[in-house]
């Protein structure tokens, strides 16, 4: 398909399917039968926030749905249609809770009224503390970790947030991966953004903890998601207004070595308007140092580098959201938010080399220094509408969407070079001066339209296109002492240029049989990627038109377990940094580029997992298999044998096999002592003999997550969390073991309405990254350390009205029978 018949027919099929939903939202509809209430623990008369509340069909269990409570215990499910239901509560820490027989009319909303938990272990006498709020909570697709609730993150970043969160992890750089790799998908609100488009681990750092409600984790995503990333997808929840009246919360945090974090989130809600914002200003002093070892074999005179590196940043960051929800009527809401990142970093870094030659003689060495001012810019903006119809589970969905980011780093370098009698190479030092220009837009508009095909089936479609374009200009110029002028380095100095247009649709077909559920989809992409020189001229051009299926299959033998197996093909497509052709020249004796030549990765993945509700929490277990075609990683060489520079750039390897399995426990073994514990360990296999015959390895790793809370009081907890990181192999050798151990202390006050945290990070300084590279031409070893022994004081107030969310409405013709409790 060329490139005009790929427009057209993406164009005619979003017109034809818009213009068909749209035909939909015409249909007048009567307001659907809602059912209303809320929780309270029956010893605190405290309400409970965020607990699961499931309507189930008693004619077809097959039937049902749910929510949670918001923040004062309520809870709402709308359009719901006639017939006999039951309601079935079932929360960590408290009884089982049932409604039987509740008969749904045609019009009259139903109010259950106030609902009285009962704590699930009564002799003891503080069990009414279980109420607070759970870590971790299994969806149908995600699982969905509750931010709030983490003690370790309070006060930090979105890097602390996902240090413990099951199944990812973070290096010393703040890079993240999931299941042991990096290429991974992440979302802000379930879409792409710009703020993070530049850096992911640098802007990760910046957002603040206290803006984010809670982290989904989706390890094998359907083809209703955009199918990037080897490992799945983690999307950031940012908080959004969900109480009537005017409400917010202020939070401010300091910490040692000179961090402070401040933010407001503000709404206001009435009838059909809904009005959110929130604001932080974060500041960040960071240090390094690290050092390098490599010993070089191809020279006439075998020698080795050492390679000393310090520096310290200087980090600023304000970050804004400002959002709007407007209710046509019953089912129609017109969404829009806008989102503003701006992030200035002032840098100093100095290197120190030692060049030594094979009788262990300094034969010279070298300082160079560096002062970089990097100012990056990012916004997201979003138009959205949401039609419901009077069937549950019809709704359409159309979404404009644009983002953009503007970075720009400044670099001035200085470097002198010595004898070892401590006399200067060169009579005047080399001085550099370095400007790196990006800028990237993005936008997209897609359409989702679902509706059920009878009593036990439904189909999801939707088309979406995407625009990308990124323009990178590199600049380098060195002073010429004699003549005392800047004078530009045309064979480093270089424009690069990127565009990407992605036409896609997606169809997903459900169905429900007795205690079966089934999904299967796919997904149709043309990709079209132009990638440009400007000043060489060289161009190089991708297109690809792919097929991505999907399939899940679940049985759930019992509201207490369930198992799924699901299988899903996925791309990981090489970034801007891996097709950039030119050398960063940042550091003269590690050289890297990309390599615009760069095919996507190819990845199938099968997962099988089991989930059991227990009494006080939940178990879960899964195995995995991951096969990736075209693995792109970095591939590096000694570039030079007079000064043992190495060079390195992204490759296409023949294949890599992940397969593992892992673990997660959530409980609350006593009303004072809760727990979550996850391990993941898994076999990795690389093979790039197709770029080097001896160019694979293969090797077992694991690493295992521990989180304990202890509630001392009842409106005190202490809560100590540890991981550890085995060793890894990559291609070209090992990444060694990390591990560290957290601790925080939470007070609540004002009744609830105030939380006081102290935590330190990193107990026992253990964090850092040390990585072995071998081969036939030279053996490396690196070790970093950044700072990460840090003691955080937060304070967080909430405000507002609180006023109810829902209003007195009159009662359903048959009233519900008195609530009973159950136990399990």
């Amino acid at each position: 398909m060329n490139q005009t018949a790929g427009r057209f027919f993406f164009l005619f099929l979003f017109l034809g399917f818009f213009r068909y939903g749209h035909s939909y939202a015409q249909e007048t509809a009567q307001p659907g039968v809602s059912l209303y209430g809320k929780l309270k623990d029956k010893q605190t008369n405290e309400a409970i926030p965020y607990a699961p509340v499931t309507l189930i069909n008693m004619v077809d269990s097959a039937k049902f749905t749910g929510t949670l409570t918001n923040e004062h215990g309520e809870f709402l499910l709308e359009q719901i249609q006639p017939g006999l239901w039951k309601v079935k509560v079932k929360y960590i820490g408290y009884q089982l809770f049932m409604v039987d027989s509740i008969r749904i009319g045609k019009s009259h909303p139903v109010n259950l009224g106030v609902i009285f938990l009962s704590p699930g272990e009564k002799e003891l006498k503080t069990v009414e503390v279980v109420s607070k709020e759970s870590t971790f909570r299994q969806g149908i697709d995600k699982k969905v970790f509750n931010v709030d609730a983490d003690l370790g993150s309070k006060g930090g970043s979105a890097t602390d947030v996902l240090k413990n969160i099951p199944s990812v992890s973070v290096d010393v750089d703040g890079n993240v991966s999931l299941r042991g790799s990096g290429n991974i998908t992440v979302l802000i609100d379930g879409r792409p953004s710009g703020i993070i488009a530049s850096s992911r681990a640098a802007i990760l750092d910046q957002i603040p903890a206290s803006s984010i409600e809670s982290i989904e984790v989706i390890t094998n995503p359907s083809a209703k998601y955009d199918p990037d990333g080897v490992s799945g997808i983690i999307n950031i929840v940012l908080k959004k207004n969900t109480a009537q009246g005017l409400s917010g919360t202020v939070s401010v945090s300091y910490s040692t070595l000179i961090k402070g974090n401040a933010g407001l989130t503000i709404g206001y809600r009435k009838k059909k308007l809904n009005l959110f914002g929130s604001y932080s200003y974060r500041y960040n002093e960071k240090w390094y140092n690290g050092y390098t070892n490599r010993t070089n074999f191809l020279t006439a005179n075998q020698f080795s580098t050492d390679q000393t590196s310090a520096g310290i940043r200087h980090i600023q960051t304000h970050m804004g959201k400002i959002g709007m929800d407007y209710s046509l009527n019953s089912k129609s809401t017109i969404s829009a938010t806008c989102m503003y990142n701006r992030d200035l970093d002032l840098d100093v870094d100095t290197v120190g080399y030692q060049f030594i030659n094979m009788y262990k003689q300094l034969t010279s060495y070298s300082h160079r220094t560096m002062y970089g001012n990097d100012l990056d810019q990012g916004y997201d903006a979003s138009l959205s509408y949401l039609r419901k119809f009077e069937q549950p589970e019809k709704r359409l969905y159309v979404e404009l969407s644009a983002s953009g980011n503007l970075n720009q780093v400044n670099d001035s370098i200085g470097q002198r070079d010595f004898y070892p009698n401590n006399i200067p190479i060169a009579p005047t030092p080399t001085i550099q001066r370095i400007s790196n220009k990006w800028m990237l837009g993005n936008y997209f508009a897609k359409t989702d339209f679902s509706t059920p095909l009878g009593e036990t089936s439904s189909l999801e479609s939707g088309l979406k296109y995407s625009n990308t374009t990124v323009s990178n200009d590199f600049r380098s110029f060195s002073y010429n002492t004699p003549q005392a002028v800047w004078q530009e380095d045309s064979s480093i100095s270089n424009v690069f240029g990127f565009s990407e247009q992605i036409y896609s649709a997606y169809a997903i077909w459900s169905k429900k049989v007795k205690k079966f559920e089934g999904q299967m989809g796919a997904r149709l992409e043309e990709d079209q990627r132009i990638a440009r020189l400007e000043q060489t001229g060289q161009e190089y051009q991708k297109q690809y038109l792919n097929f991505f299926p999907s399939a899940h299959l679940g049985y759930i033998p019992s509201d207490e377990q369930e198992f799924r197996l699901s299988y899903s093909r996925r791309i990981n497509r090489p970034g801007l940094r891996n097709l950039n052709p030119f050398p960063d020249y940042t550091d003269p004796l590690n050289l890297r580029y990309g390599n615009p030549d760069l095919n996507p990765e190819y990845i199938d993945a099968i997962e099988l997992s089991w989930l059991r509700y227990l009494p006080k929490g939940s178990l879960s277990a899964s195995l995995y298999y991951r096969h990736t075609n075209g693995v792109i990683q970095l591939y590096r060489v000694l570039s030079d044998t007079v000064t043992g520079a190495t060079s390195s750039t992204w490759k296409n390897l023949n294949f890599s096999d992940t397969y593992g399995g892992e673990a997660t426990l959530n409980k609350e073994l006593f009303s004072w002592w809760g727990l979550t514990w996850n391990v993941n360990a898994y076999q990795l296999n690389i093979n790039g003999t197709n770029i080097d015959p001896a160019l694979h390895n293969a090797g077992f790793t694991w690493f295992s997550k521990v989180n304990s809370r202890f509630y001392i009081f009842k409106n005190l907890l202490f809560q100590c969390s540890g991981v550890y990181y085995a060793p890894t192999p990559t291609s070209q050798g090992i990444v060694r073991e990390m591990y560290s151990v957290d601790a925080g202390l939470h007070l609540d006050f004002l009744k609830g309405r105030g939380g006081l945290s102290l935590g330190l990070n990193d107990i026992f300084n253990t964090l850092h990254s040390q990585v072995d590279t071998y081969t036939p031409e030279f053996n490396q070893y690196f070790y970093k350390k950044r700072e990460s022994r840090i003691a955080t004081l937060s304070l967080n107030i909430r405000f507002g009205s609180g006023e109810n969310l829902r209003k007195k409405k009159t009662p359903e013709e048959v009233t519900p029978p008195p609530p009973q409790q159950e136990t399990d």
